[in-house]
């Protein structure tokens, strides 16, 4: 690839932007001129916001990567952008630190991931004599890396990509530093493409380099170098150049006046009759349009005709009221009034919406007027421009693309058919039409063709006008053609003032813009309309104009002429729509949605909009609702919980996927494809996703399997790639399943609005309900909102989904994750599975994937009620309990136990997988803790009942209340510690069993006895589980700072730590290691001794909580553990609570005195 570079003054094209490079103070600037005036950067000393004395691409250039890394860069100078502005400088320049720091920290992120980034070796640089240090021709050899991620467009440099240039190709941010070329930038500054050139010889760019020092500006490099793409600056260049113009600011100061509820409608205006045009108006929108819409309509075209004030009017279109139809009615309507008008919106996918639907009303005006034939305009009045790629036009509006607009007009303009020479010719037959016939006559007609568009050429007036005018006389005729000829010279005349007469192709795009009334691109792309020569625009209109920054609406907002500015929106986020709506400005509610099922549009209507939605007649009839797959679980509304997948990081660092719901959504498509095969009714399906891995992963999975298919389309695409967009049925993809709830930018309420009100008929979701339940967000509110109104379902309550989910986890050799009770295996099934974490850990170490398999088909069967006709005894087994599986050269142990939900219920708990020789030790250790249980309930453990050849579980009203354990246990009861194998096979109980969260149960001495020591004096073994983290935290012997959210143990660590902490002191006094294995170690010597060794009080432990009521609870607790290892004895004088209150006052000058409670437990246990 080839770069080309221009002289200082040569004016440049950039992305079809003319633009002209001058020098000033050493630095390269861009001057921007159109529309008769230069576009200068301005400055204001009266302002609070300084401008910066760089450039922003300069201010990049002169980052070092620390600086980049650094994220307390600027974090002192970006200030929170305020609701309400002194003047337009402040409005203005409160942006600039902003986006300094946000471009900062994209390209920090972009570094993260370089080594997923596109790559080429640059072969050859040249540096211009006369051009200063700056700009280079550069050819790179060809681009690597461009396809690393399924789905994506294979990369191409385009204008504003900025890059890195190493002198080796890095993997992470670091390899950076160790280069010779350390963070040296370049910019591309054009684009250009030869006809004649091949794919990998095609012009590149412009590169603009911060440093020349370290490139070898010559063709025989001694060294490698490398481009690297980080990200594109286009928009932010935009963005920084818009703030720091001066431009138009009447709509700017519109937006920044005061008293934002003064009466918006213009005197003067009001005092105009329009009323014959307003009945004629109102009775056309009646016909296709409901009241809020039409009234949002004329009160538009009120404002955009007023020119005695500046407005900014606001429409409000929650997700299908319409609002999108309500937008291209009103730009119809103001195109047939000759309003100059662009119509801006943040994406692509929406600007081509919109224009599509305004091109179909200028092609079939009877949709808006029933009595209307003709065209009220010309396609040529429509003009839409941006990047070709992006913006995907196909045959449906290329006739309104700027590019394919000016390739015609420059086919048209040039010899030998341009329109010139075909006036030309056609006046000449006619003044000498004698002699031209007799010519014509001698000429073969096919010779004689030639195609002059829409102008006819001589031979066709002579083969079908020739007929018409038999019957004239020679006078008539003479007359006739006198007449023709004096028509034709005053429209040339006419058309030379207005066409162009050159192929210049700058020529051609200004008069296509010129010509053009109602213009269509993104706020980012007109910015070019600044630098362009034409008539002023009047009105601009922003659709989805909530999610526009602010800082990127002022650069259409800025544009020459424009006096008013309607934004319409569903208004959510920090836009210029929401700040305005804050601060009192009046918006139109367009109240009536007609896309979503009345099950669909219940949540977002409570919750996003007040309910102020009203739906349609046509979604509140019958026959709206469909039924395209059998079961509840298909029906207009649904949540689907997927519990057993990973939200894993693809190989783009910043973005997530989840292999089991990519499984489980290509199943529900294939179950939606096989019920509709065959029917003639449309079907749309779309699959939304947060994520783009996730996008792409189930594009790839999906392939183009369904695109023959005329009637049955499935679309897939990002939440925002879907905005503005429908479909029949949506499938919506959450991806993100963790124990912490963290759920990302997924907790975003524009995107979650967008991507819950896109489905007509079916909504669909697949999430983990628990990571969404504790993410705090309003996707916590969803899955509730599922909850209790009955459409919350798990995914394993279909077959087909649970036999793809599991598929998914045999592919990615996850199996261990559906060793869950809440499992898709499981979660359904006749028997509630209990898992201890001795049966994953030894189920994780089996190598032979088979042996998974066959252990997972086992389980199930078990959950299921089955039970073998014939079971062998397991040895040891003194009371029954255990039974034993055989897995090939395994055995899975389980048992029957008993938990309490509503009521108390029969459980299967696995306790492990181990060979045969393994077994005693476990089956010994396993009876010494079914000897803690009362009779009664290990009695309840062995009760069965039966369905026909299936065990079901027993189930007890919860009146009765079932003991587990007995209040005393002999002390022979217990294994002496040296017996204990060491490893923990114990109960998963639930947190309303255990010690977590004041919540606490009462315990033997020998489960005492239990809790305090290990086999080996040191390890904690507890009648719940703890993690190896929380293990860790307990034990640690220093100071420890433990951070964590409700309900993760905090509390469970603490009061182990209490214990660990007195056993030591005692090991200390009587000379004991912790690793002593004695009877003076046991539980009971030590704490007996311990609590009457000491004479006096000596403070040696204290637990401090601000909750009274836990306190209260540790100290009942604490005191009930020290009665069962003294037999129930202990004395008035060592009761081991002492309840304190501190106040601890905080005085400051600025704040009011502050008091702190801290109930303190001092246990002095000597």
């Amino acid at each position: 690839m080839f770069l080309e570079i221009f002289e200082i003054g040569d004016e440049v094209e950039c992305a079809g932007e003319v633009v002209e490079m001058v020098e000033c103070g050493g630095e390269v600037v861009e001057m921007v001129e159109g529309g008769g005036e230069v576009v200068q950067m301005a400055h204001s000393s009266c302002s609070k916001y300084k401008r910066p004395e760089k450039d922003l691409i300069d201010l990049v250039f002169s980052w070092t990567l620390e600086d980049i890394s650094n994220e307390e860069l600027y974090k002192d100078q970006v200030e929170k952008i305020p609701e309400c502005f002194q003047s337009t400088e402040d409005y203005l320049g409160s942006y600039t630190l902003p986006l300094i720091e946000e471009t900062r920290s994209e390209l920090f992120s972009s570094m993260e991931v370089l080594h997923d980034a596109p790559f080429a070796e640059v072969i050859s640089v040249k540096e211009s004599v006369s051009h200063g240090s700056f700009l280079y021709e550069l050819q790179f050899d060809s681009w690597r890396n461009i396809n690393s991620d399924s789905g994506k467009e294979a990369y191409s440099p385009k204008c504003g990509d900025l890059f890195v240039l190493p002198n080796v190709v890095p993997e992470i941010a670091s390899d950076l530093e160790q280069c010779v070329r350390t963070c040296t930038f370049a910019l591309v500054m054009k684009d250009m493409k030869e006809s004649n050139a091949t794919e990998d010889d095609k012009l590149s760019g412009y590169l603009k380099f911060r440093t020349s020092k370290l490139v070898e500006a010559k063709d025989g490099m001694r060294n490698s170098v490398f481009a690297v793409f980080l990200v594109n600056m286009t928009t932010k260049i935009r963005i920084w150049k818009a703030l720091h113009m001066s431009g138009n600011l009447q709509i700017i100061k519109e937006v920044l006046r005061p008293n934002s509820t003064v009466e918006e409608i213009c005197h003067f205006c009001s005092l105009q009759d329009d009323s014959a045009w307003d009945e004629q108006l109102g009775r056309r929108l009646s016909l296709v349009l409901d009241d809020s819409q039409a009234i949002a309509v004329r009160s538009s075209l009120s404002v955009a005709q007023c020119n005695h004030k500046s407005s900014v009017k606001l429409i409000w279109g929650p997700p299908g009221t319409g609002k999108t139809k309500t937008l291209s009615i009103l730009l119809y309507t103001l195109l047939s009034k000759s309003c100059r008008t662009l119509a801006c919106a943040p994406t692509n996918v929406t600007v081509k919406e919109v224009a599509s639907r305004v091109l179909k009303l200028v092609e079939n005006p009877h949709h808006m007027d029933p009595g209307q034939d003709g065209l009220l305009c010309s396609l040529g009045d429509l003009l839409l421009f941006g990047n070709r790629n992006r913006l995907e036009i196909f045959d449906d509006l290329e006739e309104i693309f700027l590019d394919y607009r000016v390739d015609r007009l420059v086919e048209c303009f040039a010899p030998p058919n341009s329109w010139k020479k075909c006036f030309t010719s056609m006046i000449k037959f006619l003044e000498d039409c004698v002699a031209e016939y007799r010519l014509l006559e001698n000429k073969s007609v096919g010779e004689a063709k030639t195609s002059a568009n829409n102008v006819s050429t001589p031979e066709e007036v002579v083969e079908h006008e020739s007929e018409a005018y038999m019957s004239c006389t020679s006078t008539q005729l003479y007359k006739i053609r006198n007449e023709c000829i004096d028509a034709l010279k005053s429209l040339c005349h006419s058309l030379s003032h207005v066409l162009p007469d050159s192929m210049d192709r700058s020529l051609v795009r200004r008069f296509c813009f010129q010509s053009a009334s109602l213009i269509f691109c993104t706020a980012s792309s007109s910015y070019t309309l600044h630098r362009v020569e034409m008539d002023s625009l009047n009105l601009l209109v922003i659709d989805e104009a909530a999610q526009l920054r602010e800082c990127e609406s002022t650069i259409p907002m800025q544009l020459k002429g424009i006096r008013h500015a309607i934004l319409i929106d569903a208004g959510f986020g920090r836009s210029l729509f929401e700040r305005l709506s804050l601060l009192g400005h009046s918006k139109h509610l367009l109240n009536i949605q007609y896309r979503m099922h009345p099950k669909i549009s219940a949540f977002p209507n409570g919750n996003f909009y007040r309910n102020q939605i009203l739906n349609a007649p046509n979604v509140l009839c019958k026959s709206y609702q469909r039924s395209y797959l059998q079961g509840p679980m298909f029906g207009p509304y649904s949540f689907i919980c997927t519990s057993d997948g990973r939200d894993e990081q693809d190989n783009v660092a910043h973005s997530r996927k989840n292999m089991v719901e990519v499984a489980i959504t290509l199943k529900i498509v294939r179950k939606l494809f096989r019920a509709w095969d065959g029917a003639r009714e449309k079907l749309t399906i779309g699959i939304i996703s947060p994520y783009a891995a996730q996008v792409a992963a189930i594009q790839e999975k999906l392939g183009h399997k369904y695109e023959k298919f005329e009637h049955f389309a499935v679309r897939v695409k990002s939440i925002d790639g879907f905005q503005g967009g429908e479909e029949d049925i949506i499938i919506i993809s959450t991806v993100r399943s963790n124990s912490e709830g963290s759920i990302g930018f997924l907790s975003n309420l524009q995107r979650t609005n967008v991507a819950l009100t896109r489905a007509r008929r079916c909504l669909w979701i697949l999430g983990d309900g628990k990571t969404l339940l504790r993410s705090g967000s309003c996707w916590s509110a969803f899955v509730s909102d599922a909850k209790n109104r009955h459409c919350l379902f798990n995914a394993g309550e279909d077959k087909d989904l649970a036999n793809a989910a599991l598929k998914a986890k045999k592919e990615l050799d996850q199996l261990d994750d559906l060793l869950k009770g809440d499992s898709i295996l499981f979660k359904t099934a006749k028997w509630k599975v209990l898992f201890s974490d001795n049966f994953r850990k030894s189920f994780m170490r089996l190598k032979s994937f088979q042996t998974q398999k066959s252990v997972i088909n086992l389980l199930l069967k078990l959950s299921s009620g089955w039970s073998p006709k014939k079971m062998d005894s397991v040895c040891g087994n003194s009371l029954q309990l255990v039974k034993q599986f055989k897995v090939g050269r395994l055995y899975v142990i389980s048992a029957v136990d008993i938990a309490k939900c509503s009521s108390y219920v029969q459980v299967l708990k696995i306790w492990d997988i181990l060979p045969l020789e393994e077994m005693p030790k476990l089956v010994k250790r396993l009876d010494s803790i079914f000897s803690m249980y009362t009779d009664d309930f290990i009695n309840r453990c062995k009760e069965k009942k039966a369905d026909g050849d299936m065990d079901v579980p027993v189930i007890w009203e919860p009146c009765n209340e079932v003991a587990r354990y007995n209040t005393r246990t002999e002390a022979t009861s217990g294994l002496s510690v040296a017996e204990f194998d060491g490893r923990s096979y114990l109960e998963n109980s639930k947190v309303n069993e255990s010690l977590l969260l004041m919540k606490f149960y009462s315990l033997s001495s020998g489960v005492v006895s239990h809790l305090l020591v290990g086999s080996d004096g040191r390890e904690l073994d507890l009648p719940f589980e703890m993690t190896d983290q929380e293990l860790e935290i307990a034990l640690f012997p220093r100071s420890s700072f433990i951070l964590g959210r409700s309900g993760t143990g905090k509390t469970t660590i603490l009061t182990m730590k209490l214990f660990q902490k007195e056993q030591q002191h005692y090991f200390s006094l009587e000379g004991l290691s912790e690793g002593t294995c004695s009877t003076s170690a046991s539980p009971k010597n030590w704490m007996r001794e311990g609590l009457g060794a000491t004479n006096g009080t000596n403070l040696r432990q204290m637990f401090v909580t601000v909750s009274p009521q836990l306190c209260s609870s540790i100290k009942n607790q604490i005191s009930n553990l020290k009665s069962f290892i003294c037999g129930g004895k202990l004395s008035a004088e060592n009761k081991l609570l002492i309840c304190m209150t501190l106040m601890i006052p905080l005085r400051s000058v600025a704040s009011p005195i502050l008091s702190l409670t801290y109930h303190l437990i001092a246990t002095h246990l000597s």
